[in-house]
């Protein structure tokens, strides 16, 4: 299975490639522990990549992206607990906080 199947399979949204926030290595990583039915709890994989970034220490514009992928999230759940730590983040400032705040989703 190459990146491009595993992130259509495990739900992630195309924006996250678009921003550049496809973390290859640590994709890899899940993919070799991949058993079909995963799947079912892509949410999992999903709050793994973003915590992921995380602990990257990631700009405040690589924060207010990972807020905008949370809000396009489908276990909103999960993405509710991703933007709190969000919060937490050194980067995390005003402009941050309102990307949270409108729900950062951009038109296009």
């Amino acid at each position: 299975m190459d990146i491009e199947s595993y992130l259509a399979l495990m739900h992630f949204h195309p924006r996250w490639k678009e921003h550049g926030l496809v973390p290859e290595d640590h994709l890899q990583l899940l993919m070799e522990t991949y058993e079909p039915g995963m799947e079912n709890a892509s949410e999992h994989d999903r709050n793994g990549v973003f915590h992921w970034w995380l602990k990257q220490s990631p700009s405040k514009d690589a924060l207010v992206k990972l807020v905008e992928l949370s809000y396009l999230d489908a276990d909103q759940l999960m993405a509710d607990d991703v933007r709190r730590h969000i919060t937490t983040s050194e980067g995390f400032d005003s402009e941050v906080a309102q990307a949270i705040a409108r729900g950062a989703v951009r038109e296009r």
